[in-house]
């Protein structure tokens, strides 16, 4: 395999991980609206039933808007602060998701379809950035 062929393919590989951040990105946003909502439901006293029942704290809607959109700017310009910031949102992410769905299951036999997908993805998207950071060097 010629050293072009290797160059064409980082290089396309490269697009796919671009885009990749950039979808990401976009469910950050949808962790954004979600959170939002949260907040707003809270102060005019409605209940926020949209993926289940939720029963965060107004403060904590509030942390995660911040880290959303943290993670929405991470996410598209991969600065180098932010892979040691997304780990610890992954071990954070990966606690709250997997107890509340391991929860939901012992007790209701239902499957919660969010905290399985941040429980599969994050860890992934992790690894992305770790390999583009690593890239960068």
């Amino acid at each position: 395999m010629g050293l072009l062929q290797i160059s064409r393919i980082y290089s396309m590989n490269n697009k796919i991980l671009k885009a990749l951040f950039v979808v990401f990105a976009m469910f950050a946003l949808l962790a954004v609206l979600y959170h939002s909502l949260g907040v707003f439901f809270y102060f005019t006293n409605t209940d926020l039933q949209i993926f289940g029942t939720d029963r965060s704290p107004v403060w904590r809607h509030a942390l995660f808007i911040c880290i959303g959109i943290s993670s929405f700017y991470g996410l598209l310009k991969r600065p180098a602060w932010f892979v040691c910031f997304f780990g610890v949102l992954t071990l954070q992410q990966l606690y709250s998701h997997g107890s509340y769905a391991l929860y939901l299951w012992q007790s209701e036999h239902q499957i919660h379809r969010i905290s399985i997908a941040v429980i599969v993805f994050m860890p992934i998207l992790f690894i992305l950035l770790l390999l583009d950071q690593r890239s960068k060097r």
